[in-house]
């Protein structure tokens, strides 16, 4: 995501809090409990959108319009259909929690534009030509542009090697099984061994790509649209890393309106602090080292020094993995705290940053001191949720 602070950081349903929150909808303000369940319908279509799309994306680019979203795209057809779903899943799956949560969220003022290219190259010349940083390779949002852009998958120099080599090995097996004598039944079961955990490996990268990049991204632009972010002004990174993370997974089957678990988040952080598996009480000592070498750096720092999104890739990936976890443990714990500072961040004034001092500050007064009570209350949450390795995409 590109915000505000010019911070370029990489990539269901309800919650679990209720209040009576009210939301604007067609301009009319009314109860979350009224519209349950209610998505906001199909947006008209924007000739003006897609003609700036093609303007800036290339005349050759066609235009799909969904309901919530107008899609300038070079890829084919079936490419294009799985980003549609993740799109529009995110886009409700957000939607959900702001309504659950009793946030006053409004429908977006127009379809959010989305530029789709067929070749990640293409992708980096884009960002390239409009001054944008990026470090991921497959997508990002920016704040200034209010576009989302991503480049499919499958075109990535390794992901090319990876098809590549699955497509000679496919040959070989073809080959072997038409050919008598090519080889024997050993060889050729050890061909489709190696074929299914090539297609594996591939199939895996995809899914990251797909729940680590396009529904987080996706996610940021829709907050950036509903009226939980506001464009312009200063988003604690904590807070909207913390929530875009949370629909890169599906919430639709969370049981109860609870936040699902993201396990790949999740085993980021287990792994940070040194936790195999659940545990009864907290690893004193695995989380002293964790804090001392700075593998956590727990909530003062993470809410107050927004660097900590700025350091090398794998200590980014734990920051993601902790502001993950606040928002689920506050989603979980401190519901209505969490409504009303949502809130109050979505009133902040444009302009500069708030100091170190005064964006703890805030915290605070939300959610009470950040001491030892705190780190070890979330903390102990985490680490006795169910954890599940074949979910954390490993």
């Amino acid at each position: 995501m590109r915000c505000g602070q010019d911070s370029q950081v990489r990539s269901c349903c309800p919650v679990e809090f209720r209040r009576g929150g009210r939301f604007a909808v067609a301009g009319l303000w009314v109860s979350a409990a009224a519209c349950a369940g209610a998505i906001p319908p199909a947006l008209e279509p924007d000739a003006q959108l897609a003609a700036a799309l093609r303007e800036v994306a290339g005349e050759s680019f066609r235009i799909r319009e969904t309901d919530h979203f107008t899609i300038a795209y070079d890829v084919p057809h079936e490419v294009l259909r799985g980003l549609v779903d993740r799109l529009e899943g995110t886009f409700n799956a957000v939607w959900r929690f702001c309504e659950a949560g009793g946030l006053p969220v409004h429908p977006p003022r127009q379809r959010l534009a989305v530029i789709f290219f067929d070749r990640v190259e293409d992708l980096q010349r884009y960002a390239e030509r409009t001054g944008l940083r990026t470090s991921s390779a497959e997508g990002f949002y920016d704040q200034g542009t209010n576009r989302a852009v991503f480049a499919n998958a499958l075109n990535r120099p390794d992901m090319q090697r990876l098809t590549e080599h699955l497509e000679q090995l496919q040959a070989r097996i073809k080959a072997a099984t038409t050919q008598p004598g090519s080889a024997d039944s050993a060889q050729v079961r050890g061909l489709q061994s190696d074929s299914t955990a090539l297609r594996g490996r591939r199939d895996l990268l995809v899914r990251k790509i797909n729940q680590l990049v396009v529904q987080h991204e996706a996610a940021h632009h829709v907050l950036f649209n509903i009226g939980v972010h506001a464009r312009g002004q200063w988003n604690p990174p904590w807070l909207a890393e913390g929530l875009a993370t949370q629909f890169e997974v599906l919430q639709g089957s969370a049981a109860g309106g609870k936040l699902a678990v993201n396990h790949v988040r999740l085993a980021d952080l287990r792994e940070a602090i040194g936790v195999e598996r659940k545990v009864s009480r907290l690893p004193e000592a695995e989380l002293a080292a964790a804090f001392a070498d700075g593998r956590v750096v727990g909530v003062q720092r993470l809410v107050s020094d927004p660097a900590v999104f700025l350091e090398k890739a794998e200590d980014v990936a734990r920051r993601y993995a902790e502001a993950n976890a606040l928002v689920l443990y506050l989603s979980r714990k401190r519901p209505e705290a969490l409504a009303r500072y949502l809130e109050q961040m979505g009133r902040r004034a444009p302009g500069p940053p708030p100091s170190a001092a005064g964006e703890l500050a805030d915290f605070e007064a939300a959610f009470g001191p950040v001491d030892d009570v705190l780190n070890r209350e979330w903390l102990r949450f985490v680490l006795q949720l169910p954890f599940d390795p074949q979910q954390a995409l490993r």
